[in-house]
This record gives C-alpha cells, sequence and structure tokens, in this order.
C-alpha cells in the first residue's frame, strides 16, 4: 500500500499527489478530471471519463479435448466477465453439430454478433453499449415476459402452451445474463458503477432480483412441462387452479412494492406466504396425487419462496 502526504493548498483546500501507476494505467495526463467520491471512512479517486477504462478484452477458447458442454460453459463464462471478443477454435474443422451449438450459444448471449466464421474458427463480438442499458428497465421486461409465463402455465392446467414457454424462458436467461455481466462490471469498476448511477447495495439487490425472476420463470415452465401429461384426480384441478391464482397475485403485489420501493410493505409481504404453502401441501394430504402433480405443486411451493425472497431483497434494498 502507496502513501500519500497531505499539502496545504491555500486558504480552504489541501492537495495529495496521485500515484504515477494509477495515471498510467487510466492514460490520464495533466488537466483530465478525476471524479472524487467520499465514502464513509475513506476516499475513492476515478477517472471522470468512462471511457479511460473501456479497454478492450479477447479471449480465444480452444476445443481440443473438450466435450461440446465444457465449451458451452466457457463461453458463457468468458461472457459474463465481460470479454469483449470471444474466439471458438478446433484443430482442423467444426463438424456440423458442433458449428450449429457453439453458434446457437453464441447469438443467445444479448448483445454478442458473430463477426468471422471460417472452418475452423467462430468469433463474436460485444456490440452492446453498456452506457444505454438500464437495470431497471431490464428488471421490468423480464417481469413482463414472466407474468406471462406464470400466466400460460396456468392454462396448461387444461391445455398445452409448454413450448411457447419454454421460448420465452430463453429470453429471460438472455436478459439476466447481460445484466449479471454489467452488473459485475459495475461490482470491479467504480466509474461504470458511477456511469449507471448504482451503488454497490443497488447492485447486490438487483442481482438477488434478477436472480429470483430467472428461477420463478423457471418454475413456470417446469409447472407447464409437468402439466402436459398430469393426470389430476376429481374435483383436484378447480382447487390447484384457485391457489396458483393467489400466488400470482403475491407475485403481482411484490413487484409493485418493489418498483415502488415500499420497504414497510415488503416486511409485511416477506411473512405473508404461509397459507399458500399449507394449502399446497393438503392438496397432497387430500388427493395422494400422481408425480408430475406433486412435481407441480412442489415448484408452485419453491415460486412462493422466490416471492417471499424478493421481498426480502427489498428489504436490504436500502
Amino acid at each position: 500500500m502507496d502513501t500519500r502526504k497531505i499539502i496545504k493548498f491555500g486558504t480552504n483546500s489541501f492537495v495529495v499527489s496521485l500515484p504515477r501507476s494509477f495515471i498510467d494505467k487510466f492514460g490520464l495526463r495533466k488537466g483530465d478530471e478525476v471524479y472524487v467520491k467520499e465514502m464513509e471512512d475513506s476516499i475513492n479517486y476515478s477517472p471522470s471519463n468512462f471511457s479511460a477504462l473501456q479497454k478492450p478484452r479477447e479471449i480465444t477458447i480452444h476445443m481440443k479435448n473438450k466435450s461440446l458442454e465444457i465449451i458451452e460453459t466457457e463461453i458463457i463464462w468468458a461472457y459474463l466477465v465481460n470479454f469483449d471478443t470471444i474466439t471458438v477454435k478446433c484443430e482442423n474443422k467444426f463438424d456440423r453439430k458442433k458449428r450449429s451449438r457453439i453458434k446457437e450459444v453464441l447469438q443467445n448471449l444479448a448483445g454478442m454478433e458473430i463477426m468471422e466464421e471460417t472452418v475452423c474458427k467462430i468469433t463474436a463480438r460485444d456490440l452492446i453499449n453498456i452506457n444505454q442499458i438500464s437495470i431497471d428497465k431490464t428488471i421490468r421486461r423480464i417481469d413482463i415476459i414472466v407474468r406471462g409465463m406464470i400466466q400460460d402455465s396456468m392454462r396448461c392446467l387444461r391445455e398445452d402452451h409448454y413450448e411457447s414457454i419454454f421460448d420465452r424462458d430463453e429470453d429471460v436467461n438472455r436478459m439476466a445474463f447481460m445484466t449479471y455481466r454489467i452488473m459485475r462490471g459495475a461490482t470491479q469498476n467504480p466509474v461504470l458503477a458511477r456511469s449507471l448511477n448504482v451503488t454497490f447495495i443497488d447492485i447486490l439487490t438487483y442481482w438477488q432480483i434478477i436472480s429470483r425472476l430467472e428461477k420463478i420463470g423457471d418454475q413456470a415452465k417446469r409447472i407447464a412441462r409437468f402439466a402436459r401429461k398430469a393426470k389430476y384426480p376429481a374435483k383436484m384441478r378447480p382447487r390447484l387452479e384457485a391457489i396458483y391464482k393467489v400466488i400470482f397475485k403475491d407475485y403481482e403485489e411484490v413487484m409493485k412494492v418493489w418498483y415502488m420501493r415500499k420497504h414497510e410493505e415488503a416486511l409485511r409481504l416477506a411473512n405473508s406466504y404461509k397459507e399458500e404453502v399449507r394449502t399446497l401441501n393438503k392438496l397432497i394430504k387430500d388427493f395422494s396425487p400422481t408425480p408430475d402433480i406433486v412435481n407441480i405443486i412442489e415448484n408452485l411451493k419453491s415460486m412462493t419462496s422466490s416471492i417471499k425472497h424478493i421481498a426480502r431483497s427489498i428489504i436490504g434494498g436500502g
């Protein structure tokens, strides 16, 4: 850790010199502005111009002796840790299946566009301008999709809409990955955090909210999948539909509280879902349902838990 002496400058000001390593790292020159943020027990200095920290990062992923699943994981990891250019290379040439899957994975990452493709190489580059991204608006978009997924999975208790729900779940995952990527960058880059107008507490809260929304989307998708082949005992389906409607209202209410940032209301909601769980448990006790219906009920219980955790995230969001 380096130290600097405080020098008195004029009547009301003091001066602290900046290390040369800081100047060189961010390409600063005499006359450039530096952003100063006063923390609770420290002061943070960073370049005032966000572009000073926008250094392109590239990575090449080699396919030699790796399964397609590992390659997919490496691509997603490279995206989440903010590599701007991702290249996938093989020794000779891609077979049709691997080429198709790699392109699909890259194209499913928001902002990544395939810029170059040869028999042995695929290169994609991030074209998103982070300064134009609003995390709040992205959460609203995810919320709108998830609401539709819940409503359609309720309809799946009587008719099949699974394929449509599956496609929308992919959209939710795409937007969630994009926001994870941005928020991870903001935790490491105070200038980016300032550009996005978010604090570290905001980033943590956004991360929790998006994670729960993604889980709810997954739970709606699973409910639709199990409902495809479920055989319902007499009089059970109306009761299952009724409790699902209550859970959907819980979801609508907690998201309204999130948008309005009503912390006291969130505190109430975080402790108000026990009756829904009891009702779902009673369905199992009363009807001894088939495994498919038990899976539907367990996912509804998990959805209730996710809604509760959204309320808790609002409480801790500051």
